[in-house]
């Protein structure tokens, strides 16, 4: 069985279509029927064409919740506002890890700007879309990131999102290194 990618994580039978393959070639986890996979919810991004198999799903017991279906224990899921001009929302899928920055006034200082890395190697759970009304009372669009978060970072990136503006710096998903640095201001 073949997927069609939405944002919706529960595989409905118009997502689904059947491909021939050699049997010596089928993946491990693949399906020979599709109503085996009707009504699963997607754990890990599955691309247009690409096989379903049994790994990017969660346990077929798991049939509701929607996204609290795919948060790992210990973890939660936390939606942010990304502006596309300063961003890299336009490019953000779920399963891409991102680091998280915040510039803000430094304390204390007037027109002192820093910024600051206070995230890193997050996974980006979900990108959408939502209106938000403007100061002269018209709609615009604004990109929403759901990020995957554990308590602490939780906690950072309230207050970031509170008290600065937040941008998100894309990663490859080999580095997982951690980089501490002291953040940069305009001197």
């Amino acid at each position: 069985a073949k997927i069609t990618v939405k944002n919706d994580p529960k595989i409905t039978a118009q997502d689904l279509r059947m491909a021939s393959y050699l049997e010596e070639s089928l993946p491990k986890g693949h399906f020979t029927d599709m109503t085996e996979a009707v009504g699963r919810i997607v754990i890990q991004q599955i691309k247009t064409t690409e096989p379903v198999l049994e790994s990017a799903l969660a346990p077929s017991d798991l049939t509701k919740g929607g996204m609290a279906a795919i948060i790992n224990p210990l973890k939660r899921a936390m939606a942010v506002k990304v502006d596309d001009v300063v961003g890299v929302a336009g490019f953000l899928h779920p399963g891409h890890l991102v680091d998280v920055l915040v510039s803000l006034e430094k304390p204390g200082e007037k027109r002192t700007q820093v910024t600051k890395t206070v995230l890193e190697n997050i996974l980006v759970l979900s990108v959408g879309t939502q209106d938000q009304e403007t100061d002269d009372k018209k709609s615009k669009k604004v990109t929403v990131v759901t990020l995957e978060v554990d308590l602490e970072e939780a906690e950072k990136l309230a207050l970031a999102v509170n008290h600065g503006r937040i941008q998100l710096a894309l990663r490859g998903y080999s580095d997982t290194d951690q980089i501490l640095t002291k953040g940069i201001n305009v001197n």
